[in-house]
């Protein structure tokens, strides 16, 4: 038995009476008691009705096997013999009404401290010292609790300091947000769990930022932003606005993280504004941490004094930003007046991805260019259009009548604000260059009417300056792809993309951008019997002629056989075929005879596409006259290519004249006129 005494409240007289008194115990020397439910207390009287030696050698009140007597006669001092006493043979020696309390102690294992709650959407992060001291044992986790220290749970996360609690303290219940909740820490290792910090208050919400989702993904950059109280006061509210947007911390101790878009190529002014403290008016610390980051968890005792990431830089003269600000209670705000600017800078590319004929760099465009199944028709000039004998996609002397795709590449004009000492462009894509038979595409500084050289050419993959070329933050530049040989994909465009290399004092980051283009392996091709040879055999004649007003093209008998139309359309790509001309005189039929029309009277066109994968696709069409032209050539059939807005030819026509008896032909050239027996009966 291990004997605590030494409990005296009386002081030998008959008052107090029936009184309560209240005495602490420190169990801590008695090794039986640590972790053992089996432990018990005995509270017992030293007056006792079994007789003992009074003048042993024991201590006034001394512990024993057998306690002092009770008795009219006792003496309750050492060696006194007997005497007369105060105390009387009746009543009873054990207590009554004995209420036992206490907390739990640890053999030393020390208490987190400096802990911070960031608020998230159903979430709580918390971060924190580690406890000084680990009481001899290795710590091997943490607990947290939601309810103010009632129950706790594993934090999951191992020894790391810093984790984020998706449920409650109580059990397998989520966070809600809009419910401020008591947030605690304890160190556990071997012999138990520590004591636990003090409560700080976190409550998860919601987080609406402007709504950005009309953009594309890759104009879009996304960071956390962090404002609130981190220091060991807990004191302090605080708001944070960029740009239009308001984030606040209104709970002491609370550092709200809300994770932000903002668009690239535009700057926010950042302001941050006191809201309140938990100190009276005039002791109040104005502790505070603003700051934007692309982690989630930053490190918050190191670092740069002014935020920056790969997608932004700050400019804060004024020190607004601020990983930890503590101060002595009583000083005046230090946000008053102060404010900074982020910013989003950005490198932009720019075609005709849409397809709708015009390089107008508008959203639609923008959608168009972050769809890798989107973009860029480009036609192949694959043929000799001055006649020079060289393929047009190999002659470099200027191809007369041709262009190549318009590209402009812009830099924001925020990025002047980090003052860049120098910006490299890189482009990369499938570079055919002067001499690879196989590549795919050319960056030119020139367009194709140009003669163009060495010193003309951007080639893939080579860092240059982009003053080389002239642009600077706020300015464009306009450059020329030529698309030398068919894309080898069957559903994705081929990117084109570029990297800019900023590197200044302020900031040192990459810039991207992307768009998307297709070689195609042939022009829209719209073929009759133009020279009414009695066959459509696709002739250099029969091209040469085929849209001339001032021949009749093909001659097509009222009432008579039908005329045939050939339609090529290169793979995987777009066409309309239209009658331009002509309506109420023809109809154009899928058979020679019967059949179904093509489109029916009343619409102008069809769309027809390619099957991807192949060099192109045919269609063979009927055309029947239905009534006697007007005029020679006044029937016109159009083939027009979805999406190109360069090149070569997009779109192709063909003519046609259609013959009632009583048409008279004098006067037709020679050369075109045709024989009376290639004339159907009409």
């Amino acid at each position: 038995t291990d004997w605590v005494t030494g409990f005296w409240n009386n002081a030998g007289g008959l008052s107090p009476q029936d009184a309560f008194s209240t005495f602490n115990v420190d169990f801590s020397s008695v090794t039986a008691a640590n972790n053992n439910p089996d432990f018990g207390v005995r509270i017992v009287s030293i007056f006792s009705p079994v007789a003992f030696e009074q003048n042993a050698a024991l201590g006034n009140y001394a512990a024993s096997t057998a306690y002092m007597r009770s008795h009219s006669q006792a003496s309750y001092d050492l060696g006194a013999g007997a005497g007369t006493g105060n105390y009387g043979t009746t009543g009873t020696w054990r207590f009554d009404n004995v209420t036992l309390s206490g907390n739990p102690t640890t053999s030393g294992l020390g208490v987190p401290s400096g802990l911070t709650v960031v608020p998230g959407n159903a979430e709580i992060g918390l971060s924190f010292r580690p406890p000084t001291s680990d009481g001899g044992s290795p710590i091997t986790g943490y607990e947290y609790s939601t309810d103010g220290g009632i129950t706790f749970a594993s934090s999951g996360a191992g020894t790391a300091s810093s984790f984020t609690i998706t449920s409650i303290s109580a059990g397998p219940l989520p966070l809600v947000n809009g419910i401020s909740y008591p947030i605690q820490v304890r160190a556990v290792n071997a012999d138990g769990a520590g004591d636990a910090t003090a409560s700080v208050n976190a409550t998860p919400r919601e987080t609406v930022p402007p709504p950005l989702d009309h953009l594309p993904s890759d104009r879009i950059a996304s960071v956390y932003v962090f404002i609130g109280d981190h220091s060991p006061s807990n004191s302090e509210k605080w708001d944070m606005t960029i740009g239009d947007f308001t984030h606040w911390a209104r709970e002491p101790g609370e550092v709200q993280r809300d994770l932000r878009n903002f668009q690239k190529g535009e700057s926010y002014l950042v302001t941050v504004e006191h809201a309140g403290s938990e100190y009276a008016p005039g002791e109040e610390d104005f502790d505070y941490r603003a700051w934007v980051d692309r982690y989630a968890n930053p490190a918050w005792t190191s670092g740069d004094p002014i935020p920056s990431g790969h997608e932004f830089f700050v400019t804060d003269s004024q020190h607004l930003f601020q990983r930890q600000y503590w101060s002595e209670s009583g000083v005046t705000d230090p946000t008053i007046g102060k404010e900074a600017t982020i910013h989003f800078p950005a490198i932009d590319l720019d075609m005709d991805s849409d397809g709708n004929g015009v390089l107008e760099r508008s959203l639609d465009e923008d959608v168009a260019e972050a769809d890798s199944t989107r973009g860029l028709y480009l036609p192949v000039f694959s043929g000799d259009i001055d006649g020079g004998g060289i393929p047009d996609n190999f002659d470099f002397d200027g191809i007369v009548g041709a262009s190549f795709a318009p590209v402009i590449v812009s830099l924001s004009e925020n990025l002047v604000y980090a003052s860049p000492s120098s910006v490299d462009l890189t482009f990369q894509f499938d570079d055919a260059g002067f001499h690879d038979p196989d590549g795919l595409f050319r960056l030119w500084t020139k367009d194709a009417s140009h003669a163009r050289g060495a010193g003309d050419l951007l080639a893939a993959g080579t860092p240059f300056s982009a003053a080389t070329i002239g642009l600077a933050p706020g300015t464009a530049v306009t450059l020329y792809l030529e698309a030398v040989n068919p894309t080898r994909r069957t559903v994705h465009f081929d990117p084109i993309s570029v990297t800019a290399s900023v590197v200044s004092d302020v900031w040192t980051g990459l810039l991207v951008d992307k768009v998307h283009a297709r070689g195609i392996n042939a022009q829209v091709d719209l073929n009759v019997d133009s020279d009414n040879t009695g066959e459509v055999n696709r002739s250099p004649h029969e091209e040469a002629i085929e849209d001339r007003a001032e021949l009749p093209g093909v001659i097509v008998p009222v009432g008579g056989n039908r005329a045939k139309m050939v339609v090529e359309i290169a793979a995987g790509s777009t066409a309309r075929l239209e009658l331009a001309e002509g309506a109420g005189k023809v109809v154009l039929w899928q058979a020679a005879t019967g059949g179904t029309q093509v489109f029916p009277e009343g619409d102008s066109g069809t769309n027809l596409t390619a099957e991807a994968g192949t060099s192109s696709t045919n269609w063979t069409f009927w055309i029947e006259a239905i009534a006697p032209s007007t005029s020679l050539a006044d029937i016109a059939y159009t083939l027009t290519r979805h999406g190109e807005s360069s090149g070569a030819p997009l779109v192709d026509t063909v003519r046609a004249t259609a013959v009632g008896v009583d048409l008279i032909l004098d006067g037709l050239p020679e050369e075109t006129a045709p024989e009376p027996n290639e004339l159907s009966p009409g």
